[in-house]
């Protein structure tokens, strides 16, 4: 039988390492369930209980599960999953079965410390959607499939957003080529502009000599580009910032990370990062000094990744969340993303769920009537 064991606060060296390892082992994974992105305290409110569950079978590390506790305005503990944009928990490749069914038994053992589990942006490959994958790919969200596979606990899976990502062609040319005509147009104007402005246009990527100076004016710029949109800033405090330079310093060591800075006759215009694991890139953040926005900073910084990462043997670049209509410029493809609600079986938590749950089918619904609307006129 799996056996599982509840880890409250820091984790020992020792399976941080094992559990890093697991991340990087299983192409199921991320980036951001890498305990060296988890454990950064700035990706979680810092008043939240963290909830660290080991996954063990035979005494053997089968994953972890990386929790924290948040509260609402329905007076609920909402189980949330530590990372990122893409969340999940990190499992040994080819025992995704077992890490869910043990990970199950630990959410039984422990539902004192939660009420509604509340799992986002769940990838259709990722080790929580596994047991709704058919043989075929497709993902299956059959009631009785749901029942199967929690054997007591109620679940409810739907699709969540849509993540927009670039497959990566073999040549840039390739890439090119399905660009719109627009976009590709203002590259090369704006990349003739740069040149005939500028006596020095140079790229760079950080290197462990520059990481922290390179990191300062990418703070300084994606905090400027926040506050003129009206978004409190990420980076707005000295104590943020040391932990994300200590992140980036294990992301760089591990050549997980790609921060790329525009130089303009000396003067850094812009800068993007970008966060790599198995064969994607991933664009985190980015931001540009307002003078230089007619030169195009970070669509030449982009053009400049993208081209690096087809040489490299990427097969996707992913800009994960972000405002604006930028990405369905650049990109190619779009990834359904899956939204879990798990209830601990207390009357509320299932009331909630099952509010939950008629709001979904009843949005289903009306998005059916309106494209069968559509289809009619058409």
């Amino acid at each position: 039988m799996p056996k599982s064991a509840a880890v409250l606060g820091i984790p020992s060296v020792d399976i941080v390492d094992e559990w890093h390892q697991i991340s990087l082992q299983n192409p199921r994974n991320t980036v951001f369930q890498s305990p060296h992105w988890v454990l950064s305290s700035t990706e979680r409110e810092t008043s939240s209980k963290k909830l660290l569950i080991s996954l063990e079978q035979e005494k053997s590390l089968l994953g972890m599960a990386p929790f924290f506790i948040e509260r609402r305005k329905d007076s609920l503990k909402h189980l949330r999953l530590s990372g990122g944009d893409y969340e999940d928990i990190a499992v040994k490749p080819g025992r995704e079965l077992e890490g869910v069914q043990t990970l199950l038994c630990a959410l039984r053992e422990h539902r004192r410390h939660w009420d509604l589990a509340n799992f986002k942006s769940l990838m259709p490959e990722s080790v929580l959607m596994a047991p709704f994958i058919n043989g075929d790919g497709s993902i299956d969200l059959a009631p009785e499939r749901m029942e199967s596979v929690l054997g007591g606990l109620k679940i409810f899976v739907e699709p969540h957003h849509r993540a927009a990502y670039i497959r990566l062609p073999e040549t840039w040319k390739q890439y090119e080529s399905v660009l719109g005509k627009k976009l590709s147009w203002q590259l090369g104007y704006e990349e003739r502009r740069r040149h005939r402005e500028f006596a020095s246009v140079e790229i760079n990527l950080a290197s462990k000599s520059s990481l922290e100076s390179e990191l300062r004016s990418f703070y300084s710029m994606h905090s400027a580009r926040r506050l003129a949109k009206g978004y409190q800033p990420h980076f707005d405090n000295p104590i943020t910032c040391s932990e994300f330079l200590e992140t980036s310093k294990s992301f760089l060591a591990l050549n997980q990370l790609q921060l790329y800075t525009l130089v303009l006759d000396g003067i850094v215009a812009g800068a993007i990062y970008l966060l790599t694991d198995h064969n994607r890139i991933y664009f985190y953040g980015s931001g540009f000094k307002r003078e230089f926005e007619k030169h195009g900073p970070i669509k030449a910084l982009l053009m400049h990744a993208i081209k690096e990462g087809i040489n490299k043997g990427f097969k996707e670049f992913d800009f994960l969340k972000g405002e604006g209509d930028y990405r369905d410029r650049w990109a190619t493809d779009y990834r359904q993303l899956y939204r879990m609600y798990i209830a601990n079986d207390s009357l509320k938590s299932n009331f909630v769920l099952g509010l939950k749950k008629r709001k979904s089918e009843s949005l289903a619904q009306e998005r059916s009537r309106e494209l069968a609307s559509l289809t009619m006129k058409g």
